[in-house]
């Protein structure tokens, strides 16, 4: 998600949007007619972690209609602190979504302000969650004084730490791209008609978002 790595993600030269008011600015990828190769290729990468997160979402379905009672008794409901967690992830998605609208606009401020303010939310997303591992996680489950987590044969405790586990590493992998694209900002790579990077990077961002309130809504309803 950093940008420039295909044919069409090469920067060339585009007038300006206030030379010609007939000119098209291109969608961020100076003028090619199809999505560049690192689009494309995040998108490719969104399709194929979308089919993991189902795939997990319908094994947890699936123990669920075969367990009774469920949630399994002395499980806790789910913390309240997951509503912080889906608001603090929410406000990151905000925060990628005005870096796009702004450098679109050539608002090279705006984008830089954009990215570190989704960046410092991401980052407040994965201590959230740590924060609700840690409170809501039974003693038997979570070493109190080793934080490393134990096997346990309950199935709903097993399958939360699964699923948000496994959305918080995707959040933590996505932290390294996006530090890069925030990098190449504030570098000034990026111009109205050329900005892969914070178009890869809205793209992944807005999907983990999506995965989240769909992990989030079944668990909360399920549970």
């Amino acid at each position: 998600m950093t940008g420039g790595s295909g044919p069409g993600d090469r920067p060339r030269p585009v007038p300006a949007p206030d030379d010609d008011p007939t000119v098209v600015a291109p969608d961020g990828e100076q003028g090619v007619e199809h999505p560049g190769t690192g689009t494309l290729g995040v998108q490719i990468f969104c399709a194929g972690l979308a089919f993991l997160f189902f795939a997990s979402l319908i094994g947890y379905l699936w123990i669920r209609f075969q367990t009774d009672p469920w949630p399994p008794e002395g499980v806790k409901p789910l913390p309240w602190g997951m509503v912080v967690s889906t608001a603090v992830l929410a406000g990151c998605s905000a925060g990628i979504q005005w870096a796009l609208v702004r450098i679109r606009k050539g608002d090279q401020k705006g984008l830089r302000a954009g990215l570190a303010f989704a960046f410092a939310l991401a980052f407040g997303f994965l201590i959230a969650q740590s924060l609700n591992w840690y409170n809501w996680l039974p003693a038997d489950i979570l070493d109190r004084r080793t934080a490393t987590y134990v096997p346990e044969r309950n199935p709903y405790t097993v399958f939360f730490v699964v699923l948000t586990g496994l959305h918080a590493l995707h959040i933590l992998g996505g932290l390294i791209p996006l530090g890069v694209v925030m990098g190449n900002a504030f570098k000034g790579k990026y111009t109205w008609a050329y900005y892969p990077g914070v178009k890869q990077s809205a793209i992944y961002w807005h999907f983990l978002g999506v995965i989240w309130l769909i992990l989030y809504g079944v668990l909360f309803i399920t549970g």
